[in-house]
């Protein structure tokens, strides 16, 4: 701690304690002092001549002797510049401004020498900074500003649940370390509305306590999900009776077993749009997904496990099932058969692609008459469909997309001729693998209004189409 004399004439004393011996480096030497203008005066000859000084160092006889040619200083002037000195570190700064009224005397501790500056009016202040007169600089150290004052006590639970809206995940599970009250707003169900976990890795329990916080929008694709997916420990619910808020769900590619899948959703029962690609299901899990009465759009491509009862199930109880992806998925004759015969007529976009030796004419026209209002319809990789079958397709008179890529056993050309010239409503048609690119420029010229291979991959009922991983169906995951 600095000790500060204050003499009558107001000339302050301040004298540092050593701490260490790097110290000694950081006092500058007589000859620096020499170079920048000012007189240093060791401690021998302000002995013998200290009568000649302007003010007489911790000298204490000489306190009451009255000065008339030195201006006393106030109580309030002593007290400010008292706490300046004593809150403040001396730096040299080019750039700072220096107050001539501030008399300063520095012992320093590399040569005991004393330098002494005295200002007693504005002309020897000049005199002793010469021109260079920003040559200190007073930073006063942070501790002078710190109130210890939390000013998020005087803020109300809706204004920081506004700047919480702005943070990441990670920022907000760390704010619930905060404090007591920082945790309960973090659970706030807006806070966690949309979410994003594509490509992570769950522990056990992690994916009960994420539906717990009230997603509405979660996005779990290449998602490794283990078990168990709900654990007591680490969510206080009642499991039994718990439904979770979510209505969209994307588990694309997902590593999850049937039966934590099984639990997973049977606890969901608002589920709007749900995505299961490539992932192993079974009946019990289709029975789950009957449940959600609201679903209007699914995506079962190249899942494994679907079978005549499950088909049965969708098209029993999905009634407002408007989207539907059930490509590669390996059905049999007569699961199509049931399928065409239990789906819902308001049915608008199917893909059935793959079906390589089951999908035939017959199926096909009783699907055109079980769904009238088809908008899109991929049957594509399904060779045992001919051009005669095909031919069913004018009856769909709001059709805009037709998809019959690698139908070998098809005859585009005469195909093309009959029914491109009485559709209507047809804008695109992808015909992978039967059309050469010179045939296809010269059928693009002949029908200008129709879009020829445009899109390679069916976006039937996905929830990402592209290279786009931000948003599923259309809504951000992501904050």
């Amino acid at each position: 701690m600095s000790q500060i004399n204050l003499n009558r004439n107001g000339t302050i004393a301040r004298k540092r304690k050593r701490q260490n011996s790097d110290c000694e480096n950081t006092h500058l030497s007589d000859k620096m002092w020499e170079e920048l203008g000012l007189h240093v005066i060791t401690e021998e000859e302000n002995t013998e001549n200290s009568n000649k000084l302007p003010v007489k160092l911790n000298s204490m006889e000489n306190v009451n002797k009255k000065d008339d040619d030195v201006k006393e200083i106030s109580d309030s002037k002593e007290e400010e510049l008292d706490v300046t000195l004593e809150n403040s570190k001396l730096v040299r700064c080019p750039l700072a401004p220096v107050s001539t009224n501030q008399k300063i005397v520095q012992q320093s501790k590399s040569d005991n020498s004393v330098v002494s500056l005295s200002s007693n009016s504005n002309n020897t202040a000049n005199e002793l900074f010469a021109s260079n007169q920003d040559w200190f600089l007073y930073r006063t150290n942070r501790a002078c500003f710190e109130t210890k004052v939390d000013h998020f006590s005087r803020l109300s639970d809706e204004i920081i649940l506004h700047i919480f809206k702005w943070l990441p995940k990670k920022a907000l599970t760390r704010c619930c370390f905060v404090c007591t009250r920082f945790n309960k707003i973090v659970h706030t169900d807006i806070l966690w509305t949309r979410l994003d976990l594509g490509g992570k890795s769950l522990k056990k329990g992690a994916l009960g306590n994420v539906i717990t916080r009230g997603v509405v929008i979660l996005r779990l694709a290449q998602a490794d999900i283990h078990e168990p997916i709900f654990d007591d420990e680490i969510s206080n619910v009642d499991w039994e009776e718990y439904h979770s808020k979510l209505q969209y769900l994307d588990l694309s590619m997902a590593t999850i077993s049937e039966s934590a899948l099984e639990l997973f959703l049977s606890k969901c029962r608002k589920l709007k749009k749900l995505s299961l690609e490539h992932v192993k299901i079974n009946e019990d899990v289709l029975v789950e997904i009957g449940a959600n009465s609201q679903i209007d759009s699914l995506n079962l491509t190249m899942c494994e496990g679907i079978t005549q009862i499950g088909v049965q199930v969708i098209g029993i109880r999905l009634k407002n099932l408007r989207c539907l992806n059930i490509s590669w998925t390996n059905l049999t004759q007569r699961a199509l058969e049931i399928f065409v015969q239990y789906i819902t007529p308001e049915l608008l976009r199917l893909n059935i692609a793959g079906c390589r030796t089951t999908m035939t004419d017959q199926i096909l026209a009783a699907l055109v008459d079980r769904c009238p209002k088809l908008v899109e319809l991929d049957i594509s990789d399904c060779p045992k469909l001919t051009t005669e079958g095909l031919k069913v397709l004018l009856k769909l008179k709001s059709l805009e997309y037709l998809s019959i890529s690698r139908c070998y056993t098809v005859d585009v050309p005469a195909f093309l001729t009959t029914f491109l010239k009485d559709s209507t409503s047809l804008l695109y048609l992808d015909v992978f693998g039967l059309i050469r690119d010179e045939n296809l420029q010269v059928l693009a010229a002949t029908f200008p209004k129709i879009g020829f291979n445009k899109f390679v991959h069916s976006s039937v009922a996905r929830p990402t189409v592209g290279t786009r991983r931000t948003s599923i169906w259309g809504l951000r995951t992501r904050d």
